[in-house]
């Protein structure tokens, strides 16, 4: 329902991200990025508009702002390709996935016991010999160890809205890779920094909106996964989490 968490909004990337790893019927996969419409009912005047969107371009571009903010309402409509019926499905284009891990890359700290942890959340697992952490110098260059075997991997071309959110310098970035999205309750579990002595009930989250440079704190209760109330990470976020009282 609106209202339910005012705090998770959602991007055009986020939704094309869930049907890729959960899709639901099989034309899902033979989905036609390059037509998509939104439909948006303009509160004004009560009139519906239908917004063209050329996602496929916007993957290919790679580029965070290009992604589309979604609103309260909202219709995505995801045409079907065209393609034989009997065609199996050769699975979506290297380009969308390296596009979306571009898009959707975010970088997080979660405090620990006065412990500052960071991650990079990667959506998709596109090679198989990811690196295992990243390391930034102080004049701020990118160093991995557990390097790729592929010198061509995507990985190293991170964005500037992600690299510009880290202050050099940092050592042992670790990679995961979100097999179940971005929700809070599923990130600190999957990065295993959940201690005995760990209060889940006060996860405390900071988030800064980079337009206007307010941050803002919420506390959530990760002691069970709850999607009404779990958050969806993003780019820049400061997770703490207490000990036990």
């Amino acid at each position: 329902m609106k209202g339910t968490n005012a705090h998770n909004r959602f991007s055009l990337g986020d939704v094309i991200l869930k049907c890729f790893k959960y899709p639901d019927d099989k034309y899902r996969y033979y989905a036609d990025l390059s037509r998509i419409k939104i439909r948006r009912l303009d509160p004004a005047t009560g009139q519906e508009k239908v917004i063209p969107i050329d996602f496929d371009a916007i993957l290919t571009q790679g580029d965070p702002e290009s992604d589309i903010r979604l609103e309260w309402g909202d219709i995505v409509e995801v045409p079907e390709a065209d393609h034989l019926i009997n065609e199996k499905w050769p699975g979506p284009k290297k380009e969308w996935a390296t596009g979306l891990n571009k898009i959707l890359l975010a970088y997080i700290q979660v405090v620990v016991r006065g412990q500052t942890n960071h991650f990079m959340l990667k959506p998709i697992k596109d090679v198989e010999n990811d690196p295992v952490t990243i390391d930034v110098t102080p004049d701020g260059k990118l160093e991995l160890r557990g390097s790729p075997r592929n010198p061509g991997h995507p990985f190293l071309e991170v964005p500037s809205h992600v690299f510009k959110r880290i202050s050099a310098p940092v050592q042992g970035i670790r990679i995961v890779d979100q097999e179940l999205l971005c929700w809070l309750y599923s990130v600190l579990r999957q990065a295993g920094v959940i201690r005995a002595s760990s209060d889940l009930s006060r996860v405390k989250v900071t988030r800064d909106d980079p337009s206007t440079g307010q941050h803002t704190t919420v506390i959530f209760d990760s002691r069970e996964q709850d999607l009404v109330n779990d958050l969806w990470l993003r780019n820049g976020d400061v997770i703490e989490i207490p000990d036990k009282e």
